[in-house]
């Protein structure tokens, strides 16, 4: 907004010329604050402070954008300019759109030097502004007024829960919790002159100075008669719809964020397992089992044999194990009526034949020997 007002200055200068008044500050520590400086024939120069007072201060800072003066400077606290004093017994009623309009001397006729030159200090401020002071949450603490340039402290004195709303609204909240006396106990003692005391709101004015009647020169209120608040804030029936909305939407993004974090960790560990199963399976693969043709059997992977190739193992040669002794030789004889019949071959016999009749009239001989 600043920046803005400086470049909207330049530029009415510029298309302006040397004949319409241009105004700046300067040798301050902030854009608001400074020695008062005008433009005129084509060149800057400074206001003498005979008769300078807070109507000239106020006709600066608003010919400036800025909604009010603080201080109107005749202590030289910004410093001497430089260049012609343009400017002498300047009177303005406040009104006034710049202070060309305000009466004073002639251009130039003055009898002035540089040290007596004019100053401001502007607030951004405007006239009833509000703040809250002495706690660390910024729902809640003890009031102070912008009320003629300079910030006050609110008295207790017949402070009530219409008063309290007035403040918390003109934050931004919906209402007020508590409207608190003696907040002192709560937010410290008072730091600056009280300037108001038995408000008499009915809730809904805009700033406190619209609630009438008000006693602006308070008496008998001292560092502890401060008046607080705890405003609506940190629980959502209390917030503002604006407020409301933005947290809505915070909630939701950051579910949003959550939710993309869960489906990326879910996601890595499936590639995870995935990748682990290929590589048991490739494992796998390679474990070859292969058989020769002399009989021998050789699986890949395993440590060279004690003969043969690396992994092999011959089939044992013939003769080199004593052969299995031969089965007891049976004979048996089916038949159509009973269960088959098993008679073993005595010993030392040479065997024994049995010859039985199949359905279709064929007969089968089944000779069974039995070694000695």
């Amino acid at each position: 907004m600043k920046i803005l007002l400086l470049c909207l200055l330049a530029i009415s200068t510029a298309i302006n010329g040397d004949e319409d008044l241009s105004i700046r500050l300067r040798g301050g520590s902030s854009p608001w604050e400074g020695r008062v400086e005008v433009y005129h024939d084509g060149e800057w120069g400074t206001v003498c402070d005979d008769q300078w007072g807070m109507s000239e201060a106020a006709v600066v800072c608003n010919q400036l954008g800025y909604p009010l003066a603080t201080t109107a400077d005749r202590l030289l606290r910004f410093g001497k300019g430089s260049g012609p004093i343009w400017m002498d017994n300047v009177a303005c009623s406040g009104d006034e759109d710049s202070l060309e309009e305000c009466n004073r001397n002639a251009w130039g006729d003055h009898d002035c030097s540089h040290s007596e030159d004019a100053g401001v200090i502007c607030s951004e401020d405007e006239e009833g502004a509000v703040r809250l002071l002495g706690s660390s949450s910024r729902f809640e603490g003890r009031v102070e007024v912008m009320y003629r340039g300079n910030w006050g402290t609110v008295c207790d004195h017949g402070w009530s829960d219409n008063d309290a709303d007035v403040v918390c609204r003109q934050l931004g909240y919906q209402k007020a919790k508590t409207a608190v006396t003696n907040a002192y106990r709560y937010f410290g003692y008072a730091t600056s002159p009280y300037i108001l005391e038995d408000l008499r709101c009915d809730g809904y004015e805009d700033t406190l100075l619209d609630c009438v009647p008000y006693d602006d020169t308070p008496e008998g209120c001292d560092i502890y008669d401060v008046a607080g608040v705890f405003c609506h804030g940190s629980e959502d029936d209390g917030l503002s719809p604006e407020a409301t909305a933005g947290i809505v939407i915070g909630c939701l993004v950051m579910v949003g964020i959550l939710l993309c974090c869960v489906i990326g960790v879910i996601s890595a560990k499936s590639k995870k397992k995935r990748a682990t199963t290929a590589r048991q399976d490739m494992q796998a693969d390679q474990m070859v089992y292969h058989v020769s043709n002399t009989g021998a059997a050789s699986v890949s992977g395993f440590p060279q044999g004690p003969y043969g190739q690396p992994g092999q193992y011959p089939a044992p040669a013939p003769g080199q194990y004593p052969a299995p002794a031969p089965a007891p030789a049976y004979y048996m004889t089916p038949t159509m009526d009973a269960p088959p019949a098993y008679e073993v071959a005595g010993s030392g016999s040479m065997g024994a034949m049995g010859t039985t009749q199949t359905t279709q009239g064929q007969t089968e001989e089944h000779i069974y020997k039995e070694a000695m």
